[in-house]
């Protein structure tokens, strides 16, 4: 199994990603892989209905 987590923070090792890590370490320590993906940075756009 593999737990992928979002950090939409504007800082990419501010507190959001601190916290994620603290979850990583658990869930590492529990065999189960982990990434922090970061989008903070990142223009992210809702829905666009496929051209509707």
């Amino acid at each position: 199994m593999k737990v992928v987590t979002i950090n939409g923070s504007a800082k990419k090792e501010g507190n959001t990603y601190h916290a994620l890590r603290m979850v990583g370490a658990q869930l590492e320590e529990n065999g189960i892989d982990f990434e922090i993906i970061h989008i903070g940075n990142k223009a992210v756009r809702g829905c666009l209905a496929y051209g509707n």
